[in-house]
């Protein structure tokens, strides 16, 4: 089965021996008007009394729990506004309607969530821009109160908007691809594991340790991996996980005023990590409870009280 924007959708068209009442003017529809059934029957029941019935009342798609049903051909009109024979709603717009809105409850809910993914994805196959003067409800046209659940509920720019959004959600552009190097910092404390090829399948070049600089090359890509290089080594890692990177560093860096034991935790009594000599250079990451989180060899992280005896900013 066919979906537009996630949703499941089928046809069951109107004849065209139909066409003289259901739908006799050819259209090119410039926005969308949303309806409510104000019964209780599925989309496809809705769609199969609509072709099949003399009435002259008749709409585009019924949208369900389940999913979407079209009726009336897109490039034909219908009567669904109640604005007359030439009426810009009836004559421009196409007609959608939400299932299951007499009784509300589950089933209705979920309709409406299907109805909001559908008809942005409807507009942008028609080439309509979702917008406030784009979608519109029934009684917009003529009055009619309609659709009555959302109406009802006081929900109309609620139920507008979130198709809104859902428009521009589905049509935003994506950012344009990097390029060039890149200089960027390990976010992620246990590391990266760099790959020899593009992919994960491929072996572990090197682990780069937590808060570690290297460069991106975006310049140079594989199946979705982009170039890593780090001194005299060189990798691979997805380019899709740029959250596993800082952008500038994390760190700022202090001299030891004394000989120091970095400890495990941020406590006196947890293990020594490392040590360093008065003078040495460490990189501080941030505070923990009034204890420096320095990143030392490899990315090891150890803890110091925040005490001027014991380190000064460089």
């Amino acid at each position: 089965m066919a979906q537009v924007n996630g949703i499941e959708f089928k046809q069951n068209l109107v004849p065209a021996t139909k066409y003289p009442i259901k739908c006799p003017n050819p259209m090119k529809a410039k926005k969308v008007t949303v309806h409510n059934t104000y019964n209780d029957a599925k989309a496809e029941s809705e769609v199969s009394y609509e072709v099949t019935n003399q009435n002259q009342v008749s709409f585009h798609v019924a949208v369900d729990d389940y999913g979407a049903v079209q009726g009336i051909p897109f490039d034909r009109n219908a009567w669904h506004c109640g604005d007359g024979s030439n009426g810009f709603g009836n004559r421009n717009t196409i007609g959608v309607e939400i299932c299951y809105s007499k009784s509300g409850g589950s089933k209705y809910t979920k309709s409406e969530q299907n109805a909001i993914k559908y008809i942005a994805g409807l507009c942008v196959q028609q080439g309509i821009v979702a917008s406030k003067d784009t979608i519109k409800k029934h009684q917009d046209w003529s009055g009619k109160y309609c659709p009555h659940r959302v109406l009802d509920d006081k929900r109309w720019d609620s139920l507008q908007g979130a198709i809104i959004a859902e428009y521009a959600r589905i049509t935003k552009k994506p950012a344009p691809a990097a390029k060039g190097k890149k200089r960027v910092w390990v976010k992620e404390p246990k590391g990266l594991n760099i790959r020899t090829g593009g992919s994960w399948d491929t072996k572990v070049a090197f682990n780069l340790p937590y808060t570690y600089t290297a460069i991106i090359d975006y310049d140079q890509t594989k199946n979705g991996f982009v170039k890593i290089i780090w001194g005299e080594k060189e990798g691979w890692f997805s380019a899709a996980f740029d959250a596993y990177w800082f952008d500038k560093d994390p760190c700022i860096e202090y001299v030891c005023q004394t000989g120091l034991n970095f400890r495990a935790g941020q406590d006196w009594n947890t293990k020594v990590v490392q040590s360093r000599k008065k003078g040495d250079t460490v990189r501080v990451i941030g505070q923990v409870n009034k204890w420096y989180k320095v990143v030392l060899s490899g990315g090891v992280v150890g803890y110091i009280p925040v005490n001027n005896l014991y380190l000064k900013k460089k």
